[in-house]
């Protein structure tokens, strides 16, 4: 399903909900006319009419009804994901340990290791400073993978 048919089901599910053009055209920032030639398009894409269209209101058809019940859980578990994405811990966890030679501590890494340091208070840093080459020291009981 492309991006433009997954958008021209929302604007169905806001009419829908609505009852109107205009309130679902306003529920999505757009214009009415963008509504209704978006209705237009998934009516002509389904081959079916969705809704019964009067001056004052929309009202579904059978068709309609069928098609909110199947796209409505569809748009409420995308909102739940995206919910759910947004509410996610985005927090920097975990352990790093390094090797750095002392000119590169000195220059690189202690101007900013404070303010690191309370940016990510659940990460853990092991800084081994030697000037020479070389991989941190493993610890015992802890091997490298």
């Amino acid at each position: 399903m492309r991006a433009g048919e997954i958008a021209e089901l929302n604007v169905f599910l806001a009419v829908a909900e609505e009852g109107r053009f205009a309130p679902a055209a306003v529920r999505l920032g757009v214009t009415a006319s963008a509504v209704s030639q978006s209705i237009r398009r998934l009516e002509k894409r389904l081959m079916v009419r969705l809704f019964v269209r009067t001056t004052r209101s929309v009202a579904l058809t059978e068709a309609g009804e069928a098609l909110v019940r199947q796209v409505r859980p569809a748009f409420e578990q995308l909102t739940n994901a995206e919910r759910l994405v947004s509410q996610h811990d985005s927090r920097l966890t975990g352990r790093a340990r390094i090797s750095v030679s002392t000119i590169a501590m000195e220059l690189l890494i202690a101007p900013v290791l404070s303010s690191f340091q309370s940016a990510h208070p659940d990460f853990a840093l092991e800084i081994f400073v030697e000037d020479k080459l070389g991989d941190p020291p493993l610890r015992r009981g802890n091997p490298a993978r």
